[in-house]
């Protein structure tokens, strides 16, 4: 089975002088045109993004903070602070904020 394309529309970019040596080099190497070479660079971005976004919705993240919830250690913290950090750029950092933030006032 095949899977089919949408046609592309054609889009022009503006490279500096190494950009455009290195984009070349890497076309070559991998044996594909410079316009794959960028559409695989920019779907790599998004998939890091994705993950990177996912990480706060994964099993692993949501028990963490369902733990946090529960400690008495961490007196404070409310549903609303865990759906604050699983939304934030970086989970990990808004978790460690809110601790130090409950903990030292």
């Amino acid at each position: 089975m095949h899977e089919t394309t949408a046609p592309r529309a054609p889009i022009s970019v503006r490279l500096t002088d190494d950009a455009r040596h290195l984009l070349s080099d890497l076309a070559t190497s991998l044996g594909v045109s410079k316009s794959a070479v960028i559409e695989m660079a920019i779907r790599e971005k998004a998939r890091h993004e994705y993950d990177s976004d996912a990480w706060g919705y994964s099993p692993e993240m949501r028990a963490r903070i369902e733990r946090a919830r529960q400690s008495r250690d961490i007196p404070g913290v409310t549903e609303e602070d865990l759906q604050a950090i699983a939304a934030s750029d970086e989970p990990e950092a808004a978790a460690r904020r809110l601790i130090a933030q409950r903990l030292h006032g």
